[in-house]
């Protein structure tokens, strides 16, 4: 008790290492519009913000919206992320009862970071949006609208931390120096009948899961998809996330990104893993 309410003297952000989650941010635009994102890990939040945002499951997300058009546009953070917190909020989350001027040192610190919702002409607008902690890979739907105009972009942006299965999956990714066929319905048909029914283990001497869903990519991240619709990626197996399954099952936590056994087909053990937590009526 006595280190914590020490610590809530104590504000010290550190953004000397902002150019690494930077430097990573993905980017797409419109005519007129760029806009670059990155969601931040739950270290490099804490270096850059001075508190450990992901123990209050807090992500911030970095943006960089150029509006080089003569209109002036609003982003939407509400359309990101619904739940998504003030700075305020935040920073509340680490007021100490009276460290008076470290809480006044915080509540500015994350007020003067946040991104502004109005997006002047000519302008580079930047600053962070603070979500809901996401790991593994993080969606991001970012809207940006003007008098006669709207602007949607989809974003899956990876989140440092533990090993995923199924990040950066693309075709070109997975074979190599593989040209892509072209095929009508019946000929894709026909290939899916000689195809194996089931998932096996890795002799290939037992069957495991059946086969019954196709996805076919298009120009968009295949993964955007699903993660927009609350899916999300399996941990990687080792020590760690086996240490995490088990502590998750003795207090009866949700673990969302739980690791998965192996299955295999086509040689090769899964390139990624998805997983969508039911919802029971107690």
């Amino acid at each position: 008790m006595a280190m914590s309410i020490l610590y809530s003297f104590r504000f010290n952000p550190d953004p000397s290492g902002d150019a690494s989650f930077i430097a990573r941010a993905q980017q797409k635009a419109a005519p007129g519009i760029k806009v670059s994102i990155s969601a931040l890990g739950a270290r490099e939040s804490q270096q850059s913000f001075g508190e450990d945002l992901a123990k209050y499951n807090i992500q911030p997300v970095w943006l960089s919206i150029e509006n080089e058009t003569d209109e002036e546009f609003v982003f939407v953070p509400i359309a990101m992320d619904p739940d998504y917190y003030s700075p305020y909020e935040v920073s509340y989350r680490f007021h100490g009862a009276l460290s008076f001027v470290a809480n006044r040192a915080r509540d500015e610190f994350f007020l003067k970071r946040q991104i502004a919702s109005i997006l002047p002409p000519h302008l580079t607008t930047t600053g962070f949006m603070y979500g809901v902690l996401d790991a593994g890979v993080k969606y991001a739907h970012v809207v940006i609208a003007g008098k006669d105009r709207l602007e949607t972009f989809d974003f899956a942006l990876p989140v440092p931390g533990p090993a995923f299965l199924g990040t950066n999956i693309r075709a070109e990714n997975i074979y190599p120096g593989k040209a892509i066929e072209s095929l009508e319905l019946d000929s894709l048909r026909t290939i899916f009948a000689k195809q194996n029914c089931c998932t096996t283990n890795s002799s290939g001497t037992r069957d495991g899961d059946p086969l019954n869903l196709v996805i076919v990519e298009g120009r968009r991240d295949p993964i955007v998809p699903f993660v927009a619709r609350g899916w999300h990626l399996a941990r990687q197996l080792n020590a760690a996330s086996a240490i995490d399954t088990a502590r998750a099952f003795i207090f009866r936590d949700e673990f969302q990104t739980s690791p998965v056994s192996p299955l295999y087909l086509f040689g090769r053990q899964e390139d990624i893993a998805l997983q969508k937590a039911s919802i029971h009526n107690k």
